[in-house]
């Protein structure tokens, strides 16, 4: 018995220095990580709807329609036909009315205004506009914030668009700049999307929107064939494509305006 106390003080020595492994501890995503991840879910099925590769690798397209504007909410004239052609990133070409007598053009972050009358910029305040749409354009947001460094997801709950159920997500890059997407719950396609400017004169915050409907598979991309965009709730302009096209391969040419010349004397 003299060898017990000793035999039981080295087990328990050896015991303390080889603990037993205790099971691995489990780690709950935090809310912030759960509501990116159902964000970033949301906007994947949304891409996967929208055609997948094929939407976020198209690189120039067609498109025709008629365009109406609005005043105060309503119908200012009876609209026009328009041609308009797009090149990623920043390339835009828009003819207008049947004999395509008027056109205007975007490159970079220059407009241009070509009448009978000869070649100019585009008004300053246009041109703004024209580049903030553009900024926050459906391409550039799933194309250029999703991929960069510093983009923060949200999302943001449900809600109805035109007695549509959608599902909110807010994508924020890294310039604290957002857009919010409303996406259809059963179909995944984009519904409606929202973002915030500052009115340079005002300095209040303007909400500016589009509403998609009456979607169409072309080339494999689904393609919203009536636009609506809209000012702090109220509409400003209508878009009914009839026809859509995409990788034509559209050329510089299309996108080099003429020298600038503009004669006020012409009636």
């Amino acid at each position: 018995m003299r060898f017990a106390l000793p035999f039981v003080l080295l087990s328990a020595l050896l015991l303390a220095q080889n603990p037993k492994p205790s099971a691995p501890s489990v780690v709950n995503p935090s809310p912030q990580d759960a509501n990116a991840k159902k964000a970033r879910l949301l906007l994947d099925q949304m891409i996967d709807a929208l055609g997948g590769p094929a939407y976020l690798s198209y690189q120039d397209m067609y498109r025709e329609g008629r365009t109406h504007r609005f005043y105060q909410g309503r119908p200012a004239g009876v609209g026009g036909t328009f041609f308009h052609y797009w090149r990623w990133p920043d390339k835009e070409r828009t003819e207008y009315f049947a004999q395509h007598d008027w056109v205007v053009i975007f490159t970079g972050d220059q407009g241009y205004d070509t009448t009978f009358r000869g070649t100019r910029l585009v008004d300053p305040e246009d041109l703004a506009q024209h580049i903030q749409r553009r900024d926050h354009s459906l391409e550039v947001v799933l194309r250029g914030w999703l991929q960069g460094p510093g983009t923060s997801l949200f999302y943001e709950g449900a809600a109805l668009v035109d007695q549509k159920p959608v599902e909110k997500v807010s994508i924020i890059n890294s310039k604290n700049d957002s857009v919010t997407l409303y996406i259809d719950t059963y179909g995944h396609l984009p519904v409606k999307k929202t973002y915030l400017v500052r009115d340079p004169v005002s300095r209040e915050r303007d909400e500016e929107g589009e509403l998609f409907d009456h979607y169409r598979l072309v080339q494999g991309i689904m393609t919203p064939f009536n636009i609506v965009r809209y000012h702090n709730g109220e509409t400003t302009g209508q878009l009914f494509l009839k026809k859509v096209q995409y990788n034509l391969g559209a050329s510089d040419a299309l996108f080099t305006p003429p020298p600038l010349h503009y004669d006020r004397t012409k009636k």
